[in-house]
């Protein structure tokens, strides 16, 4: 690489140079102030070699853009774009919390897990909403992931993205050597699988703090596309086995098999950390990629959600269980009635909870063919599974309020009260006077007998 002369201490139109923070082939960074807003702000000058290319200057501004069209909370923003004595540069965020690149360089050991879920659900998320405007980054990695000094983590450097329309995606990837997906070294187009690709390379060195493959150029396109991927297991004994999984599916040599969203790849690997995925993984489009190969329940075969049965779940057996008669219809004003057990309501189609539809009855519970006592039944919780699915105890007491209800008592035992009451009267009435009738005839026969009322003659 030619030697970058440092421009630090210098004045860029309005801009004051501070410090170099960075370099590469294309472009350098600078932390500069800006008085007029009192900030301070990253300026990063194209290379003068590409300066002189129209086309590359071009190719500059469109990454301007790009990151303009791009507004997302965890996307680096950019301010300006500014030609100034035919150098042209952007106006940028400065963030002071470094980049991940570094925080790797300094752990030597790796990221804590809980600290990588954190940091790439950021980080995909940003990534998934430049694919949703058909725009690859094509060089996702530790050293273009940028921290404020809240720890929130940015993505940088989209100076190499591509819009998929353009006819200019055709041409090499002008990507890092040691991120790059193996079907951009064969010519394919870049793609969101491609940039997935860099996520799980990414992934491997934040997790382990080296790369997965290492060497040349041509010794590096060969390991992408044909070395197997190294066991992050071996290098982090400590992780879950679940995460060595999902690092080898970001990293699949076929583009097919690696998830299909930026964001679905980190809800995963926060489900297999056993940590909480962070809100912005949550969409209506985002669909994680399973870790288990078990395929789920079908519809018809999913277990039914658990409830706290009723005390009355727990004695019916609905196999066996038979409806009580339905209520008779009112009576009418002029109908007698009489008062008769009360009897419990029952729905006339009761719908069971079905993980009881098949459980064995209670060890001392005799089987409840109707007739039954309904009073009994009811008040009765010592006839509850051994084993409930529900903590039963949470349950409120079962209630022994009964409901008055009236019933018409069947043809031929129509009684009343008032009517009964009457015919004893009149019997009693009925009695009294042939008993009076009785004493008057003995008292005439006596007296008669005596002489004492005259008889008459024949």
């Amino acid at each position: 690489m030619a030697q970058v002369q440092d421009l630090s201490g210098q004045k860029l139109g309005e801009y004051e140079l501070l410090e170099m923070i960075g370099r590469g082939g294309m472009a350098t960074v600078y932390r500069a102030h800006q008085p007029r807003m009192g900030r301070d702000v990253a300026i990063k000058l194209l290379s003068p070699n590409y300066a002189r290319s129209k086309a590359f200057v071009k190719h500059f501004e469109q990454e301007a853009m790009t990151i303009a069209r791009l507004q997302h909370p965890h996307i680096l923003p950019i301010y300006d774009f500014v030609v100034r004595d035919s150098q042209p540069f952007l106006v940028m965020a400065y963030l002071s919390g470094g980049t991940l690149a570094r925080r790797i360089a300094r752990s030597r050991s790796g990221l804590p897990l809980d600290e990588t879920v954190r940091v790439f659900s950021q980080i995909c998320s940003a990534l998934d909403a430049a694919h949703d405007r058909d725009i690859i980054h094509k060089d996702v990695k530790p050293g273009n992931v940028l921290y404020d000094d809240r720890g929130n983590a940015y993505l940088g450097d989209f100076g190499i993205a591509q819009g998929l329309g353009d006819e200019a995606r055709k041409s090499v990837a002008i990507g890092t050597p040691e991120y790059t997906a193996p079907e951009l070294n064969q010519g394919q187009f870049p793609s969101r699988a491609s940039d997935i690709y860099s996520v799980g390379v990414s992934l491997f060195e934040t997790l382990a703090a080296i790369r997965p493959y290492r060497g040349d150029a041509d010794a590096l396109k060969e390991a992408h596309a044909n070395r197997p991927i190294p066991s992050i297991s071996i290098l982090r004994p400590d992780l879950p086995a679940s995460i060595k999984l999902g690092v080898d599916q970001l990293m699949a040599k076929d583009p097919s098999a690696r998830p299909k969203s930026a964001s679905a790849a980190a809800l995963t690997l926060a489900r297999a950390a056993g940590v909480q995925p962070p809100l912005e993984l949550f969409s209506e489009d985002v669909s994680p990629l399973p870790i288990s190969t078990t395929p789920p329940p079908k519809e018809a075969e999913a277990r039914p959600l658990q409830v706290a049965p009723k005390q009355s779940d727990l004695i019916i057996k609905p196999s066996t269980a038979k409806l009580p008669p339905s209520p008779p219809a009112p009576p009418k004003e002029d109908d007698e009635l009489d008062y008769v057990p009360l009897i419990p309501a029952f729905p006339e189609d009761p719908v069971l909870p079905a993980s009881f539809s098949e459980a064995p009855a209670a060890d001392n519970a005799p089987p409840l063919d109707f007739p039954f006592d309904p009073i009994e039944l009811i008040a009765a919780p010592e006839t509850r599974r051994s084993e409930p699915t529900a903590d039963l105890n949470a349950l409120p007491p079962p209630s022994m309020e009964k409901t008055l209800r009236v019933e018409r008592l069947p043809q031929g035992r129509r009684r009343s009260g008032r009517s009964e009451g009457t015919s004893r009267a009149l019997l009693a009435v009925w009695v009294a006077g042939m008993a009076a009738m009785l004493v008057a005839l003995l008292l005439f026969a006596l007296l008669a007998g005596s002489g004492v009322l005259p008889v008459p003659s024949g």
